[in-house]
């Protein structure tokens, strides 16, 4: 454990600001002598992840070393974006109108109720119930794509509805009940959701009820994504090696990841005009990730952040990347009418993400098609 001390010259008077996974404090600079202490900072050869979010708007993510006299000055950090760098990275910050409210289902472990970020949530099937773990794994699911609370960081397509049914296998927090998972495919494709995300991952490569439940859901032109994995695995896990199933791994800027001297690092802005430019910010596959296979894609997930009502977690992992692939999949399918109920429109869907990617260069079997870009 160490101390550090941020130095808030030249920066916004005040906001909220977050250092790694574990240490937020709200600013405000009448503080004593302008600066933020974290007294218990766990800086072992980890950079230090500074997500800043002024009051008056705006977001600045910058990566720094542990300095080796333990202040950092916010001098340095310049302009701020307008958005989290997992939206602006995809394009989801269009504001473009709409002709439809596309539905979006999830399934996975708890999410707990009520859910006050997401006033409109139809919650379909299964109870939901108490939470066994805190924030519920499918809650912060959820928020990603849905929060429409009006504290940042907004929801990656909030005007979406948002279906929800809870897996969670009882006395594991973490796991998924395989009978819950197969009863929420079929819940939520008989609700009429447009789109199924599944941030989960189940022993073996194939299972015949829940086989059945997926081809019930593509039979009925709903667009199905799963998170790929985090064991860093060549191939991904099931279901997302479904082949009715769009596989999502993860990207990450690499200078997100550890390293051991201290070196303050440029400030990582994803607002461009060239989608060409994130390759050379140093966006690649992050190395935890499976594999997603040459039909798959892949999706921010790290340093990305979720609200949870009492608080704004950084999160990682494919499970937060497939749940933005869903976002932009609603936003690009709600500028058209809406289709029949069918394979074909589940086909044409599937085909769309897939041309709408940009390739960051990697193996087809690592990174798939690319990344998906509204």
């Amino acid at each position: 454990m160490a101390s550090l001390e941020l130095r808030l010259d030249g920066i916004p008077s005040e906001g909220v600001i977050e250092i790694s996974e574990n240490e937020i404090h709200t600013w405000n600079r009448t503080d004593a002598a302008g600066r933020i202490d974290f007294p218990t900072l766990d800086t072992s050869a980890q950079n230090l992840i500074i997500l800043a979010n002024p009051r008056d708007g705006g977001w600045k993510t910058v990566v720094v070393g542990y300095p080796p006299n333990g202040v950092i000055d916010c001098q340095s950090f310049g302009p701020y974006t307008s958005s989290p760098w997992w939206l602006d990275v995809l394009n989801l910050n269009d504001k473009s109108s709409t002709q439809n409210r596309m539905k979006i289902g999830v399934v996975d472990t708890d999410f707990g109720d009520p859910h006050p970020w997401v006033e409109d949530a139809r919650v379909k099937g299964r109870s939901i119930g108490t939470p066994q773990i805190d924030p519920p794994h499918g809650r912060m699911i959820a928020s990603l794509i849905a929060n429409s609370s009006g504290f940042d960081p907004c929801g990656a397509c909030p005007e979406a509805e948002l279906y929800v049914h809870s897996a969670s296998m009882s006395g594991d927090p973490e796991g998924v009940d395989l009978v819950e998972a197969i009863n929420g495919i079929v819940t939520l494709t008989d609700a009429g959701v447009d789109i199924i995300t599944m941030s989960f991952g189940l022993p073996g490569n194939s299972d015949l009820g829940l086989d059945n439940a997926l081809e019930y859901a593509q039979m009925n032109g709903v667009l199905l994504i799963a998170a790929s994995g985090n064991e860093g695995n060549f191939t991904p896990s099931y279901p997302a090696s479904h082949e009715s199933v769009i596989a999502v791994g993860a990207v990450t800027d690499a200078r997100l990841l550890p390293q051991e001297s201290f070196v303050l690092l440029s400030m990582v802005d994803y607002r461009r005009e060239d989608v060409a430019s994130l390759v050379s910010m140093g966006l690649d596959m992050w190395p935890m990730s499976n594999w997603v296979g040459v039909d798959g894609v892949i999706a921010p997930g790290t340093g990305v952040v979720v609200d949870c009502e009492d608080r704004r977690i950084d999160v990682f992992g494919t499970s937060f990347s497939a749940p933005l692939v869903a976002a932009v999949a609603a936003r690009m399918f709600a500028k058209e009418p809406p289709p029949s109920r069918s394979i074909e429109t589940h086909n044409t869907r599937k085909a769309r993400i897939m041309s709408n990617c940009f390739d960051l260069g990697l193996d087809a079997k690592m990174g798939g098609r690319g990344m998906p870009v509204l």
